[in-house]
């Protein structure tokens, strides 16, 4: 299945804790608004990169169905 891209871009003067917040909040809208629903169990939202070139530019990819539902079971979650 494809992978699924989003990039945040946030002010390069904002303090960590407020792109923190503001990150996880643009994650969270992105995986509500996705057509075929995020699972938590099996797709892994991951850090593809960032840059900073006067802003703070995080790069994001959805991959669907990569966990191993029995990982998880087993206490070796992913």
């Amino acid at each position: 299945m494809m992978s699924e891209h989003k990039i945040i871009t946030l002010p390069g003067t904002m303090p960590l804790g407020k792109r923190i917040r503001g990150v996880s909040r643009e994650i969270s809208m992105w995986l509500a608004s996705l057509e075929e629903p995020y699972d938590a169990g099996k797709d892994v939202v991951h850090l593809a990169g960032c840059e900073r070139d006067g802003c703070y530019r995080y790069h994001y990819t959805l991959d669907r169905s990569v966990k191993d539902p029995g990982e998880e079971k087993a206490g070796t979650a992913v």
